[in-house]
């Protein structure tokens, strides 16, 4: 009798739980054509199951190369200049002295799913070169972008200026990225 009865009040459960629903649809009236009608709908999005999200950071940091060369035109005369503490070509003499190029480009793409701000620091001076590196900057999330996106993606350039006050080779210091979460 238990189980009769245990079966009976499940059917009447399964049964009282289900509910049948109907959409309402456009309405059409044959001699005047399609009634149109629209209604207000609210979107709710539950985002409480982000908790489990982590931060992941991975940028790319491509350098192109810091190796500048000056070269000193042996065919005049470089004078020492003890005021500005450089060589200048002597009076009168055309020189062809120069470097082989005088900045390099650093880019940095974010891959990560969080924003990033990039920002770099060089050397001030050394042996008559000075050393400049454009402003830092931010880069958004990856989230949402192609891989090769330009938003995600930007450079600094490093400049030299100068003439060298040694005929050897140096080294005028470290470029540092600095990469922090945003």
């Amino acid at each position: 009798m238990k189980k009769i009865l245990s079966i009976v009040l499940a059917l009447v459960m399964v049964f009282a739980l289900s509910t049948t629903a109907f959409a309402a649809g456009a309405k059409t009236d044959e001699g005047l054509g399609l009634v149109e009608s629209s209604n207000n709908v609210d979107v709710i999005i539950d985002s409480t199951t982000v908790d489990n999200i982590t931060a992941v950071y991975y940028v790319d940091v491509e350098w192109e190369s810091l190796d500048f060369t000056y070269t000193f035109d042996k065919t005049v005369d470089n004078v020492w200049d003890p005021e500005t503490h450089t060589y200048t070509v002597a009076d009168g003499e055309d020189g062809n002295a120069n470097w082989d190029k005088t900045s390099a480009t650093i880019t940095v793409t974010n891959h990560s799913n969080e924003a990033v701000a990039i920002a770099a620091t060089a050397p001030a001076a050394m042996n008559g070169v000075t050393t400049s590196v454009t402003a830092g900057f931010d880069l958004p999330s990856a989230v949402g972008y192609a891989v090769d996106a330009a938003e995600i993606t930007d450079t600094f350039t490093v400049s030299i200026d100068g003439i060298p006050t040694v005929e050897e080779n140096f080294t005028i210091g470290a470029v540092t990225v600095t990469i922090s979460a945003k």
